[in-house]
């Protein structure tokens, strides 16, 4: 099979993520908002939501999660994931 690479907002512990579904979320569509200076739809999933969706056709290889959301025990950046993906057989 094919290799996948993958990088997106991980909502898991994310302050900024949750303000901002909060603030500008799209009524429809669960963990999305639009950017408020971007003008741009956003969507932020929790790991568990990747994990499910893409192991029903994929191995995940490799799975990297960003920790500098938090610093000094304020919130930072914005939290990612990367998933390292092999399409299965069949």
């Amino acid at each position: 099979g094919g290799w996948l690479f993958l990088k997106t907002f991980l909502r898991d512990e994310d302050v900024n993520a949750e303000r901002m579904i909060k603030e500008h979320g799209i009524p429809d569509e669960p963990g999305s908002y639009m950017h408020p200076k971007l003008h741009i739809r956003e969507h932020a999933f929790y790991e568990q939501e990747l994990l499910e969706y893409y192991s029903e056709h994929f191995t995940i290889e490799k799975k990297l999660k960003s920790h500098a959301h938090f610093a000094h025990g304020k919130p930072n950046k914005r939290r990612f994931i990367v998933l390292y993906l092999v399409k299965s057989k069949g």
